[in-house]
């Protein structure tokens, strides 16, 4: 038997802060016909103890998971803080086949 370790998919904005996604949809805009990822957080690290201050940012996402990492510049961002509901981005446009592997 063979145990493979697995990751929990993450992003990262900041370097070495891992947010951890609690939920992630696909969304086409009507308007315009783009795809948007709506991602959802339970808390961003990024946001305690001013880490987003004191980290660098990488100036563009990084999506891990137990295949490696996929690296995206945004080409817009949006946060809505949704307070105990939890925190959302939204408006990440990923190429087809970035969208595939992070949906699955």
């Amino acid at each position: 038997m063979v145990i493979v370790a697995s990751t929990n998919p993450s992003v990262q904005f900041f370097a070495g802060v891992s947010e951890e996604i609690a939920d992630v949809s696909l969304r086409r805009e009507p308007r315009t016909g783009k795809r948007v990822v709506v991602m959802i957080f339970k808390q961003l690290k990024a946001l305690e103890g001013f880490q987003s201050f004191t980290k660098q940012s990488l100036n563009s996402m990084v999506l891990a998971d137990e295949e490696g990492e996929i690296r995206v510049t945004p080409t817009s961002t949006k946060f809505i803080f949704g307070g105990p509901e939890g925190d959302d981005l939204q408006q990440l446009t990923l190429s087809a086949l970035e969208v595939r592997r992070f949906l699955s």
